[in-house]
């Protein structure tokens, strides 16, 4: 208690001392306060220039950061769709070689093949209307797809190294073989 009746004693006579307490009142105004105490309004002033400087710089940095960062798509992209330069065409001329038993040119095209089914499935997503991504049905299309492709990068890895399983590589290459044939039940029966 007598903690409490020092440090209001102590406020009492701050008051006293920078004159914002009239006599024969027991109240002021917080504006009264500031105007007597110039050191605490060159704080203020301090804080309040120093808050500026800050906002001024991450406003800096927000502008530097939108024009370094290109623009993949003018409007708003769900997923993020691989930059290759994959067209069905050139995959139906790579399958007159295809399944000749040059192994390393099979894998090459069962690599084309499944980026090619990626880019053409994240452009179908990002083709999308706003309303539709939104939805819950749409969300989960786009997190169907972004875990696809991360479980299918392994896959593509092994691939590229040409280091995938002769078993393997074979199912593969029916697969695609069929797929591209476009009898899709055999592919998949052969995937089965």
């Amino acid at each position: 208690m007598d903690i409490l009746k020092a440090e209001i004693m102590k406020k009492q006579k701050q008051l006293e001392e920078n004159n914002v307490l009239e006599r024969n009142k027991k109240l002021f105004k917080y504006c009264d306060e500031n105007k007597k105490d110039p050191v605490r309004n060159d704080e203020h002033k301090v804080a309040d220039e120093s808050m500026r400087n800050a906002v001024e710089v991450n406003q800096a940095y927000f502008n530097k950061i939108l024009s370094t960062k290109p623009n993949k798509c003018d409007r708003k992209c769900d997923v993020d769709v691989p930059d290759e330069k994959i067209t069905y065409e050139d995959i139906q001329k790579m399958s007159v070689r295809f399944d000749r038993g040059d192994r390393d040119f099979d894998m090459s095209v069962i690599t084309q093949f499944i980026q090619f089914l990626l880019l053409m499935w994240g452009n179908h997503l990002n083709s999308r209307s706003t309303a539709e991504r939104m939805s819950t049905k749409g969300k989960m299309a786009s997190a169907t797809y972004a875990q696809t492709r991360e479980y299918v990068k392994p896959l593509l890895r092994k691939l590229k190294n040409k280091s995938l399983s002769e078993s393997i590589t074979d199912s593969l290459t029916n697969i695609v073989k069929h797929m591209l044939d476009r009898n899709y039940i055999l592919a998949s029966d052969a995937y089965l």
